[in-house]
């Protein structure tokens, strides 16, 4: 075969460097992996900033009367006047808060830098139950197992999965029974006749 274009490379030496200035990440625990994300940008932005004495910029309030767009146009380009790499122009961004006093309900509006937006992952709202359905064939004669994925809130109980599985089959709910199958024994595991 031929040589290939890409390596391997073990992040053992990274790691080691940041823990030498951010011991938090020492050790072998897991680390939030924002945080991390956080401290290396924020890091890699401090050691290329091109402003070297950079100015006190006071970031004022948002003027309600004017356009968005506008408003947020020059908090950019205020924080701009104390922050300039290469990091900064691609990994930072604003976002706007608004604050609203509970006793004068006053409105409050900034625009804030960030390097990272904490998105939660969504949890899948169904559980995908994979069921084997074999009949008693006394009355009908042999049939084959048939296969179905019945699909349930994880809150279900078995009285649902049975109910959920009548409706797939066709098969009256009274003559249905469930049992976990251990496929390595070959023998039933638990048996839900209610």
């Amino acid at each position: 075969m031929g040589s290939h274009q890409y390596q391997n490379v073990s992040p053992t030496a990274l790691k080691r460097a940041i823990e030498l200035f951010a011991p938090q990440f020492s050790g072998a625990s897991q680390q939030d992996s924002a945080e991390l994300i956080t401290y290396l940008l924020d890091a890699l932005h401090e050691d290329l900033n091109r402003v070297k004495n950079p100015p006190y910029v006071e970031m004022p309030d948002v003027d309600l009367r004017r356009k968005l767009s506008i408003s947020g146009a020059e908090a950019w380009q205020l924080s701009c006047l104390r922050n300039d790499s290469f990091v900064y122009d691609n990994f930072y961004g604003l976002y706007k808060s608004k604050c609203v006093c509970p006793l004068c309900n006053k409105v409050t509006v900034k625009f804030d830098p960030f390097n990272h937006i904490t998105l939660e992952i969504p949890q899948q709202p169904l559980r995908h139950i994979a069921v084997l359905l074999i009949r008693d064939c006394v009355e009908t004669g042999p049939e084959l197992p048939t296969k179905y994925c019945v699909s349930l809130p994880h809150t279900s109980t078995v009285n649902n999965l049975k109910e959920r599985l009548s409706e797939l089959s066709g098969t009256p709910l009274a003559r249905l029974n469930l049992c976990v199958v251990n496929v390595d024994e070959h023998r039933c595991k638990q048996i839900y006749e209610k």
